[in-house]
């Protein structure tokens, strides 16, 4: 019985980290997939309206785009009908997201026109 747990205790200890690496792997796959998608639908959105419309790193929730590339709050996504990176009244947001984890500050607003 000892012998049967110490293998067991080993196992465990070995399966463990690998398991916490696979969920973690799984959760930036969504993220980069969730926030592809809102690029996706920020093309489809400009070429159907025909306006400019902007994904960027969200400043929580005051509506406004960061202006440090900071995406770990979440994005939206809104039409920017004069071209200032922000969005100018509440009806232009499209979309708002928080991501499932904290992303890395590295990353830059795109702007998809016709």
């Amino acid at each position: 019985v000892l012998v049967t747990m110490a293998v067991l205790a080993i196992l465990v200890s070995i399966g463990i980290p690998s398991y916490q690496a696979l969920v973690q792997r799984q959760r930036v796959d969504a993220t980069m997939h969730l926030l592809t998608s809102h690029m996706a639908s920020a093309r489809l959105s400009a070429v159907n309206y025909r306006m400019i419309t902007v994904v960027c790193p969200s400043d929580g929730h005051s509506g406004t785009c960061r202006t440090d590339g900071d995406w770990s709050q979440g994005w939206m996504m809104f039409r920017d009908n004069d071209g200032n990176h922000q969005p100018d009244m509440p009806h232009d947001i499209l979309r708002v997201e928080v991501p499932p984890l904290p992303l890395i500050a590295a990353c830059k607003s795109v702007s998809a026109s016709q």
